[in-house]
């Protein structure tokens, strides 16, 4: 919970009042319309019954309405969570400019044009991308899961209290998987940075390497190719087991939930319609469970980016004096405990 605070917290700094106000309340429709969802599907379960004895008109006004207005509330979701995107942007190369231009010279390294030059440009985007999808798509199935939730216990708390055993393991397996995801991460985030400087390196000091005949095949260029595609062959197993983890559970959970309805069906609990229409609701349960799972996942991956945007931001400026000091002879220049 405190990562993800930290990184909710990184995303408003680095916003003006303004992006930051649409995207808060891009997220209280993504909440909203998520809610509204997990209502509809509830409300499936009654309107199958109705339909049985042939009175599911007044259900199906009920569905109408409700997913009427959960698409209002998706619409204006996007809308306004795309200007909070896009404003995030914007005020983010100024936000970084700024910095850089109050850093001291020894601050700057030799790879440092290379990691700049990720930060405003694929690391921004997939940023955004956070701010524009992954937050919202993460709010909106939360909030659905967390109805039918609710829901089952009065649909029956049999399917109910297997929800509840369920949660606690969802949460415990997606955690294992986003630690996973990171391990990965950062596997190929030290060979990324490598090659970007390499290939701003390559295309700066062209000159001095043309007079050494190495214009065309730079081997610490082609060394660093090989060195980001091996660490991510490595990444690509470490992300695989995370994404194998918390989707074995959630396949163990729907199997789960379909056998309960099944075994309720057939002990007569349950009529067959009805048994039906719960198992469709559990396998659209085990959807958002796996959407959030794979938001989670793409959640971490820009965690590192942030880390690397935070590492910037929160570096110490150069030390200004307060007032400037007064002008003593004209032109004249003085040195104090100065060496060289």
């Amino acid at each position: 919970m405190s990562g993800s605070r930290a990184f909710f917290s990184s995303f408003r700094r680095l916003m003006d009042r303004e992006s930051w106000a649409m995207v808060a309340r891009a997220l209280v429709f993504a909440a909203a319309s998520g809610a509204l969802t997990g209502l509809a599907l509830l409300a499936i379960l009654p309107a199958s019954a109705a339909l049985a004895s042939g009175g599911a008109g007044r259900w199906l006004v009920v569905l109408a309405c409700v997913g009427a207005a959960a698409a209002i509330l998706e619409f204006l979701q996007i809308r306004t969570g795309y200007r909070g995107a896009l404003g995030f942007m914007r005020t983010l190369h100024h936000a970084v400019g700024d910095k850089i231009a109050t850093l001291p010279l020894g601050w700057f390294k030799a790879d440092t044009a290379g990691r700049l030059s990720r930060l405003s440009s694929q690391e921004l985007v997939n940023l955004a991308e956070a701010t524009g999808h992954f937050l919202y798509s993460m709010f909106s199935n939360a909030a659905s899961v967390v109805v039918i939730w609710i829901g089952a216990w009065f649909w029956d708390w049999r399917l109910g209290l297997l929800m509840t055993f369920a949660a606690p393991l969802l949460a415990l397996f997606m955690n294992a998987a986003r630690r996973l995801t990171a391990r990965g991460h950062a596997l190929t985030e030290p060979t990324e940075e490598e090659l970007a400087s390499r290939i701003v390196e390559f295309s700066r000091c062209q000159g001095a390497l043309r007079s050494c005949h190495v214009g065309s095949g730079y081997p610490q260029l082609a060394s660093a190719f090989d060195d980001a595609d091996t660490a991510s062959h490595r990444a690509l197993w470490w992300e695989s087991a995370g994404i194998l983890l918390s989707g074995a559970l959630v396949q163990a959970i729907v199997v789960a939930m379909i056998t309960l309805s099944a075994a309720l069906a057939l002990g007569g609990d349950l009529e067959p319609l009805r048994a039906v229409v719960t198992i469709g609701l559990c396998l659209r349960f085990t959807t958002m469970l796996e959407d959030i799972g794979n938001t989670v996942n793409g959640i971490e991956e820009r965690r590192q980016m942030m880390n690397h945007l935070s590492s910037v931001m929160d570096a110490r400026p150069l030390p200004e004096p307060q007032t400037s000091s007064l002008m003593g002879e004209p032109g004249t220049v003085e040195l104090i405990d100065v060496t060289f």
